[in-house]
């Protein structure tokens, strides 16, 4: 990864960085989801393991960890919603706050709703509740492929 950093070698005050998109599906096993959230698990744990090696570089890592996203592929899933819709942030939102946060912090949740959720899975229930309730939510966003 130092190699890296001498691609980006730019002028000293141009802003030098990458940002690993995450899902918060990456935070607990669930079922439809293990490859997905498995490969969004290892994203944050590199960006913030990759931020702190090469932050004396002044390079900046972060992971985006994001929720639902509108993008191509996740509505080419046809999620189905409940009585309380679930809040789907678009592609550009992200990218502005990820934007905003890079340099900053290691980790970054767009949207108050995500951050809410996160906090309230991660500090007020125990992971094993945490990760039924997140299972819970996706069987009921593809029930069909849930029974299959």
């Amino acid at each position: 990864m130092h190699g890296l950093t001498s691609l980006y070698a730019g002028s000293p005050a141009q802003k030098k960085g990458i940002i690993l998109m995450a899902s918060m599906a990456g935070l607990w096993g669930s079922g439809l989801l293990a490859p997905y959230g498995a490969t969004k698990a290892y994203n944050i744990v590199l960006a913030e393991a990759l931020h702190h090696e090469l932050k004396p570089e002044d390079f900046d890592v972060m992971a985006c960890v994001s929720g639902s996203t509108s993008t191509p592929a996740y509505l080419e899933t046809h999620p189905r919603y409940g009585r309380i819709p679930i809040h789907v942030m678009t592609p550009q939102q992200v990218a502005e706050g990820a934007l905003d946060s890079l340099g900053r912090r290691a980790f970054y949740i767009p949207g108050w709703r995500n951050r809410f959720n996160y906090f309230l899975l991660t500090r007020i229930l125990p992971r094993k509740i945490a990760a039924r309730l997140f299972n819970r939510a996706t069987g009921k966003m593809y029930p069909d492929a849930w029974s299959a």
